[in-house]
C-alpha cells in the first residue's frame, strides 16, 4: 500500500509478543513490518547466533488514514497500544522503513551485519553496560560484536570499545 494518505504507525506490543501481534494484525489485513536482525550472543560461555526483534516490543503498521480504521489495532491480541504524543499518532517516514528493510534483506543474504546501521559520526546512545544512558559518537566497528564510540567524559573526549548490542541510534 503506497497511497498519499498511508503512514507507518508505531505499535507497542506486550513483552515478547511481537511475532504473535504481527500475525494477528496481518490476519486483519494490515501491512505490518517487524524488523529482525541476526546477532551473536554469548550464553553460558558460548557464542550463538540469534534472530531477534531490532526494537523489542515494537512493530510498524502501515495505515491509510483516509480508508482504514485504527481502532481494531488497540484490541488486537498481543498489542499494548499505539504510540502517540498526546493526540498525535507517532508515524515513521517511509525512507526509514525502506532503509531498515534494505539492511534486513542484505543481512539475510549474508552481506552485512548490525554494525552497518551506524555510520561514522552518527549520534548514538549507550543503552546498557557501565556507560548506560550516555550519548556518544559512533566511530567504527572493531569486530563483529564490538564497536568504538567517542564519549565526552570528565571534560574530554575518549574512545571506548563496547558491545554493539549496547548502542542505539539517537
Amino acid at each position: 500500500m503506497n497511497s498519499a494518505n498511508s503512514q507507518w504507525l508505531v505499535v507497542q506490543t506486550k513483552p515478547r509478543q511481537e511475532q504473535g501481534a504481527k500475525l494477528q494484525l496481518e490476519n486483519q489485513d494490515y501491512t505490518v513490518y517487524l524488523p529482525r536482525f541476526k546477532h551473536s550472543k554469548r550464553r553460558n560461555g558460548k557464542w550463538s547466533e540469534r534472530i531477534e526483534a531490532l526494537f523489542p516490543s515494537y512493530l510498524f503498521v502501515q495505515i491509510d488514514v483516509a480508508e482504514q480504521n485504527i481502532a481494531p489495532l488497540r484490541y488486537t491480541r498481543g498489542v499494548n497500544k499505539i504510540v502517540r504524543f498526546g493526540d498525535v499518532l507517532l508515524s515513521v517516514p517511509d525512507e526509514i522503513i525502506d532503509r531498515l528493510q534494505y539492511l534486513e534483506t542484505k543481512q539475510a543474504n549474508g552481506v552485512t551485519n548490525v554494525t552497518t546501521l551506524f555510520r561514522p559520526g552518527d549520534a548514538v546512545n549507550i543503552v546498557a553496560g557501565p556507560f548506560e544512558g550516555i550519548d556518544a559518537i559512533y566511530q567504527m566497528a572493531k569486530s563483529e560484536e564490538r564497536v568504538i564510540v567517542l564519549l565526552n567524559l570528565l571534560g574530554r573526549q575518549s574512545s571506548v570499545t563496547i558491545n554493539v548490542n549496547h548502542v542505539a541510534v539517537v
